[in-house]
């Protein structure tokens, strides 16, 4: 066997060895795994957008109002009736806004939409403002 042939034969071996370690490495290592656990360089393996749209399925919706939601230090931009298709998990925490939205003071939902209800408003009166 000649020089030539026999340093082939080594890069293709080094390029298989390679190979089979990148596979092993990226099947082990997840997003949001712990590297390097009990050392002063521990951190965890970041999400990226690629991850969120293969973990969760995608849906397609129009949102009503615009609004920055950010998983795992990913950011989607959402902007008020523009359809976007995100991750189901980004759809979830929107619609979890817009519930607490609805539900937080002074909005009362009915069946013809949202009602500002003003502080004073019922049974109770304000109280009496003072001039001066």
């Amino acid at each position: 066997m000649s020089k030539k042939d026999a340093a082939e034969k080594l890069k293709q071996a080094v390029e298989d060895v390679l190979q089979e370690v990148v596979k092993e490495d990226a099947t082990e290592r997840i997003p949001g795994m712990i590297l390097d656990a009990g050392k002063l360089t521990t951190h965890k393996l970041p999400y990226k957008r690629s991850d969120l749209e293969r973990i969760y399925p995608m849906l397609t919706f129009t949102p009503e109002e615009t609004i920055p939601i950010t998983l795992q230090g990913i950011t989607y931009q959402l902007e008020a009736d523009k359809p976007i298709t995100v991750p189901s998990a980004i759809k979830d925490i929107y619609d979890n806004y817009r519930k607490s939205r609805r539900q937080s003071a002074g909005v009362l939902m009915t069946a013809y939409g949202p009602v500002n209800v003003q502080p004073g408003v019922g049974a109770l009166e304000p109280e009496p403002t003072r001039e001066v």
